[in-house]
């Protein structure tokens, strides 16, 4: 999640919005904002979706080129 929280900070600061306008763009808390960016938080495709439209990308722009040991460290690993 650090790669993914990381590219929804760039993209947004990018953007020219404040953690606290962005949050409120796309109506989430700002904390849960903040904890996304620093990849403390698994988020749901819907708020995947949420996060992706605010910044006028596709889901998959955020998600590009990741593969599963990106997410080796998860809860919901396959076996």
């Amino acid at each position: 999640m650090e790669i993914v929280g990381a590219r929804i900070r760039k993209m947004r600061e990018d953007t020219g919005f404040s953690q606290e306008k962005f949050a409120q763009k796309i109506q989430i808390d700002r904390s849960y904002c903040g904890r996304i960016e620093r990849g403390g938080q698994n988020i749901s495709v819907s708020t995947t979706c949420t996060i992706a439209a605010g910044l006028g990308v596709s889901p998959a722009v955020l998600l590009a080129d990741l593969t599963i040991s990106d997410f080796s460290g998860s809860a919901h690993t396959e076996t």
